[in-house]
C-alpha cells in the first residue's frame, strides 16, 4: 500500500531518528548530517519507485483476470433457429425429440436420449467415486422456426439428477442397481463380508425436456434438400449445425437459464 503525507513524513522522521542514532554511536563511523539526510531520503525515494511500480503490475495483472473471467463467464443471447448468424455464438433453446432410437437408463429403466450414472462408496468419511459412465444418442432439438439435429458425441452434457438411491450397510439394493452393480463388476460387500455403503446417482435427457445448444452456428447445404426451418426463410435448402466454439465443446444443459439471459 502506497503511503499518504502523513506516512511518508512518519517515514521520513525513522529515517531521521535512524541517522542522529548513528551520529551519536561512538562506536561507529560517523557521516556528517546532511549526508546521512540525503542517504534516507534516496532510500525512501527507491522505496516509493518499487511500491509505484508493483501497484501498477498488481493493477495491470488484476484488470486482465477480471476482464477474462467476465468474458468465460458472459451470458449468450438466445436466438431462434432461423435467426442464426452463421459462425456467431449462439444459445438455442428447445424441446429435444428422439431421431430414430433412445437408449434405455439402467438405473431407472426408463427410455431416454442421454443418461450418466456415478456410482460411490462411502470411506473414511468421504464419498468416492468407483465408477462413472454416459451414454447419449443423436437427437432433434425443435423450436417453434425449426428443428437441427444434434450428435452429442463430443458435446459436454449438463442434465438433470432424475434418480438417487442411497444404500446403507442393512438395506438392500433394487432389482436395477443390483443388476447394475454386478454388470459392472462393482462389489456391494467389503472383504469383511459386510455390506458397503454405496450411492447411485442417475441424470437423464427424455423427450419433451427443454434444453438448450450453446456453440458456434453453422450452416450448411442439406445433401437431402429437406426443409428444416419455416417457409419463408431466405435458404431453405440449407440445415443449422451448433458446433464446437473456439474456447471449447458445444454445451448441452437442461438448465438453459443458467447460461443466459
Amino acid at each position: 500500500m502506497i503511503a499518504g503525507h502523513g506516512g511518508l513524513l512518519s517515514l521520513l522522521k525513522e529515517v531521521d531518528m535512524d541517522v542522529t542514532t548513528v551520529e551519536a554511536s561512538p562506536e561507529r563511523t560517523t557521516l556528517p548530517g546532511c549526508a546521512c539526510k540525503l542517504i534516507g531520503c534516496w532510500q525512501v525515494i527507491v522505496m516509493l519507485v518499487e511500491l509505484v511500480v508493483f501497484g501498477a503490475v498488481v493493477a495491470v495483472g488484476g484488470g486482465s483476470l477480471l476482464v477474462a473471467s467476465r468474458m468465460k463467464g458472459r451470458s449468450v443471447a438466445r436466438c431462434k433457429i432461423r435467426d442464426a448468424v452463421d459462425g456467431g455464438l449462439v444459445r438455442i433453446v428447445g424441446e429435444v425429440e428422439k431421431e430414430h432410437e433412445t437408449v434405455r437408463a439402467p438405473l431407472s429403466g426408463r427410455d431416454v436420449l442421454a443418461y450418466e450414472v456415478c456410482v460411490e462408496v462411502h470411506a473414511n468419511r468421504f464419498w468416492q467415486t468407483l465408477h462413472r459412465e454416459n451414454k447419449a444418442v443423436p437427437l432433434l432439438l425443435r423450436d417453434d422456426s425449426g428443428a437441427i439435429r444434434i450428435d452429442p458425441g463430443a458435446a459436454k452434457i449438463v442434465l438433470d439428477r432424475r434418480t438417487a438411491h442411497d444404500c446403507g450397510h442393512l438395506e438392500d439394493l433394487g432389482e436395477l442397481d443390483g443388476a447394475f452393480l454386478r454388470s459392472r463388476n462393482i462389489e456391494r460387500t467389503s472383504w469383511l463380508g459386510l455390506n458397503r455403503k454405496l450411492r447411485l446417482t442417475e441424470w437423464t435427457l427424455e423427450q419433451g425436456d427443454t434444453m438448450a445448444a450453446i456453440g458456434t452456428a453453422c450452416w450448411e447445404l442439406d445433401p437431402a434438400g429437406d426443409q428444416h426451418v419455416e417457409p419463408g426463410y431466405r435458404d431453405t435448402c440449407k440445415r443449422l449445425r451448433v458446433i464446437a466454439s473456439a474456447s471449447g465443446s458445444v454445451l448441452l444443459t437442461t438448465r438453459p437459464e443458467r447460461f443466459g439471459e
